[in-house]
């Protein structure tokens, strides 16, 4: 079971099933997106629940813990304003915008 923490580990997390999509946007921040829960304030993002996306969790994959495996980002997006520095990620679907 994936689990994760805040910058200094004073809220901690945890997902279970598998995520919807895994995927970087800009090139700088990867995610993954899971079913619904709660909202987590600890002074740094761990995840968003966008409006239009009622069903859907975004957990920022910097947040998951080293434990948790190695995460396959399927998705790259927004990549027309990819970074220099950013290569693309090789077999992810390669989308413009959402």
């Amino acid at each position: 079971m994936p689990t994760g923490s805040c910058l200094y580990g004073a809220i901690t997390y945890e997902y279970t099933g598998e995520p919807i999509q895994t995927a970087r946007y800009r090139a700088v921040l990867s995610y993954v997106l899971i079913g619904i829960g709660e909202n987590i304030d600890c002074g740094s993002s761990l995840y968003v629940q966008p409006d239009y996306m009622k069903a859907v969790t975004v957990i920022k994959a910097e947040t998951l813990d080293s434990e948790s495996g190695n995460i396959i980002i399927t998705t790259e997006r927004y990549t027309k304003s990819r970074r220099d520095f950013a290569t693309p990620i090789l077999g992810a679907i390669q989308a413009e915008s959402m």
